[in-house]
């Protein structure tokens, strides 16, 4: 069932490889450690900010997000950043 509404991560990687390779920073908010994905299963930085389904983020992760992706994305990132794409995955 988890399935139907979580992303697998071969498909995760594979839409990041083929369309921001190099040049993506993946946000594991997920706190259960059977759902979330391995940090080196990723190649690309990788940030846990740890919450729970169904509950609100703390507003302190919110304000912390926030600053390491502005800082991300206004930083190199491996080749100057793109401007905050966004990709949905499907599959």
């Amino acid at each position: 069932v988890q399935g139907l509404y979580r992303n697998r991560m071969s498909a995760v990687l594979q839409l990041l490889q083929n369309r921001h390779a190099g040049k993506f920073k993946v946000y594991n908010l997920c706190a259960e450690d059977r759902w979330g994905y391995p940090d080196c299963a990723v190649p690309g930085p990788v940030v846990r900010m740890p919450l729970y389904d169904h509950q609100s983020a703390p507003m302190h992760l919110v304000a912390e997000f926030c600053r390491d992706a502005e800082q991300w994305l206004c930083g190199d990132c491996g080749s100057g950043g793109d401007g905050g794409s966004y990709s949905k995955v499907s599959g």
